[in-house]
């Protein structure tokens, strides 16, 4: 599917519920069969948030990149380029870009981890690739750990929260869901895993490794992660 994802409110709430009723019965044990298939209905037509302007380039990585194989150099190259021209509707998403291998996804995991907090749709982009194609407990520990990370207090400046407020206070709803993007996107792509493991066509080795994480969530020092997954979990 192409990348278009609108991480708005209302939907999201939506997909949340609409998870939590295979997800509440399973807290300890492995997601129930007859999990709800509303995610699936609702992330088709939702549409990416606006992208932010980027305060700094993209880091390079020559050496790491070396290292990997000639095709994964390629995917690696094809997806700075898209990150560049801010394109979400490229068609190579769904041609170069459909399936990682696990050493070209360490390297973009890697590489997410070196991107500037404040280019919130581009470390969104890499969550998606990796989220699309969760198939390792290492996918779904990266996804966690995004999802655990501390909320970005301003667009212009992560780190730096502007006058009048906390860290969600002074933002709007558009800016506010933009700034939270790559943790809603964690958080989207592991309720998806979780429907699909929960209706038998998912990676049963890592299913309680899912719910896992989603119930982590829950206590996640994002705001905005941590209402989202308690809707889910509690």
């Amino acid at each position: 599917m192409t990348k278009k994802i609108w991480m708005g409110s209302a939907l999201l709430l939506v997909i949340l519920l609409g998870a939590a009723i295979g997800f509440r019965d399973q807290k300890q044990n492995h997601p129930k069969k007859e999990a709800s298939d509303l995610v699936s209905q609702y992330v088709e037509g939702m549409e990416t948030p606006p992208p932010v302007v980027s305060p700094s380039p993209l880091p390079e990585h020559p050496a790491m990149e070396s290292k990997l194989s000639d095709e994964d150099q390629k995917k690696f190259t094809i997806l700075k380029e898209i990150l560049k021209t801010k394109n979400d509707n490229d068609p190579r998403f769904d041609r170069e870009l459909l399936h990682l291998s696990p050493e070209l996804k360490k390297m973009v995991e890697h590489f997410y981890g070196d991107v500037k907090p404040e280019l919130r749709n581009e470390r969104g982009t890499v969550v998606f690739l990796i989220g699309r194609d969760l198939n390792s407990q290492d996918d779904v520990n990266f996804l966690k750990d995004v999802m655990m990370e501390k909320p970005c207090m301003s667009l212009a400046d992560c780190s730096k929260a502007e006058t009048g407020g906390g860290a969600e206070a002074h933002l709007d709803a558009i800016n506010e869901t933009t700034a939270n993007y790559p943790q809603l996107m964690a958080l989207r792509q592991l309720l998806i895993a979780y429907q699909k493991s929960a209706n038998g066509t998912g990676q049963a080795a890592i299913a309680e490794s899912i719910a896992h994480a989603l119930q982590a969530a829950a206590h996640s020092p994002n705001p905005r992660v941590a209402r989202e997954a308690q809707k889910v979990t509690h």
